[in-house]
């Protein structure tokens, strides 16, 4: 064979190896290559979390269920229910929401709100071990709109009580159901149509209105403690903590520490702010309610009504009632009561055999003649015509966590579920 046809015979070997490398570095390397731009892209999307569906709105976790719903998570209670005294509580009260948002603020708000449920779920355990804890509430409410506003807004609430009076905790969310994202308070006050100087007059006046309801029949300078409250307030703003929300009116809310000179000297108060294009001048229900109805009668609500009836009327004492306690000079000595600051009503009141009235357990706050505040359990009644007949003890307490009925000096001519 000749050197010219070895040559080529070379040429082509080493023609042949070169493309066999050529073609397997091109599937592993290069392809390679192609495969981790390819994940890294994938990564992006799901660290972003916010996937758009074809009519604009952010993607559903689970397409077949609305935007939002009652949470199944399971509760591990120790009992279905268990009572404190005269209230039962039930772990089926214990309600939290889901959001089926597909995106990260809403993973996160799912896991503060779970987080939140499992210290109810706790302290429910407690009370059923100590007979003393309660959860007085654990639920949710919502404003959507999915057409013109865009917007899921959600205020989670639980109280947890025991011995003190129940200061409530309130997680709020307001989602862009576009994007999935979190509104700011400026996106959601802009959306209601508020300013920056008009949202800030607004929510102060609210704050005002609500002071001067609960605490000017009590105190003198409760526009000090409006003061305070306002203050605490614009802090929250600029420090970017303020809890908002819109609510089912589609009204600004808002959540706010309300300054109060009785208890631990503040309570977390939800308020719905005034319109942003007139003054709204609605009255709390405590003064404006008046019962109808056996069912409306017994409402807790109607509690802080008669117990405010009492206090103006000075209980007048009726035949229909007999001889009752009343809340003279006497009676005001008896428990060293020097003046009221507010009271609350828990739970609903107990309806007369007759349907007529309802007796009611009112927790109520008050500064004793050395200056201390005190709290302590009285009872009212209350009649169909929305008289506040009569005021006396209620509940008195033996040992730490037994609750027994005294009903002294109340309905002693038998016609109430007294027993």
């Amino acid at each position: 064979m000749g050197k010219g046809v070895k040559a080529l015979i070379i040429i082509l070997v080493i023609a042949v190896i070169g493309l066999s490398v050529y073609i397997v570095l091109d599937k592993t390397v290069l392809n390679k290559d192609t495969k981790k731009d390819s994940q890294n892209l994938t990564t992006d999307n799901a660290s972003n979390n916010q996937i758009v569906e074809d009519n604009g709105k952010v993607a559903k976790i689970d397409p077949n269920r609305p935007y939002i719903y009652d949470a199944d998570y399971e509760k591990n209670v120790k009992a279905e229910s268990y009572s404190v005294g005269p209230s039962t509580y039930y772990a089926s009260d214990l309600v939290v929401p889901y959001i089926n948002i597909n995106s990260n603020d809403a993973t996160v708000a799912n896991t503060e709100i779970q987080e939140a449920l499992a210290t109810v779920i706790n302290h429910y355990n407690d009370g059923i071990d100590d007979g003393l804890s309660y959860v007085k509430m654990c639920e949710y409410t919502y404003y959507i709109d999915e057409d013109t506003d865009n917007v899921l807004s959600v205020v989670v609430t639980y109280g947890l009580g025991a011995t003190d009076v129940v200061n409530p905790e309130f997680l709020t969310y307001t989602f862009d159901l576009k994007t999935g994202s979190l509104l700011s308070y400026s996106d959601v006050y802009t959306l209601l149509n508020y300013t920056d100087s008009s949202i800030k007059a607004a929510v102060e006046n609210t704050i005002k209105k609500e002071s001067e309801n609960e605490l000017a029949r009590a105190i003198d300078d409760w526009e000090n403690y409006a003061n305070m409250t306002i203050s605490a307030y614009n802090q929250t703003v600029q420090n970017n903590t303020i809890k908002y929300f819109i609510s089912l009116n589609r009204n600004m809310g808002v959540i706010v520490d309300m300054n109060m000179p009785a208890g631990s000297g503040h309570i977390n108060t939800l308020l719905e702010v005034e319109s942003s294009n007139q003054t709204q001048t609605t009255e709390p229900t405590a003064t404006t309610t008046e019962p109808t109805t056996s069912s409306d009668l017994t409402d807790h609500k109607n509690g802080e009504v008669a117990f405010q009836k009492v206090v103006d009327n000075k209980a007048l004492q009726t035949e229909q009632h007999g001889d009752y306690y009343t809340y003279t000079d006497s009676f005001a000595n008896s428990f060293n009561i020097k003046e009221i600051i507010g009271c609350t009503c828990n739970d609903n009141g107990i309806l007369s055999n007759d349907g007529t009235t309802a007796l009611f357990e009112v927790i109520v706050t008050f500064l004793d003649n050395t200056g201390d505040t005190k709290i302590d359990n009285f009872a009212v009644t209350l009649n169909k015509d929305g008289e506040a007949a009569c005021l006396g003890t209620y509940i008195s307490y033996t040992g730490s966590t037994n609750f027994v009925r005294t009903f002294t000096d109340l309905y002693n001519d038998g016609t109430t579920n007294n027993q």
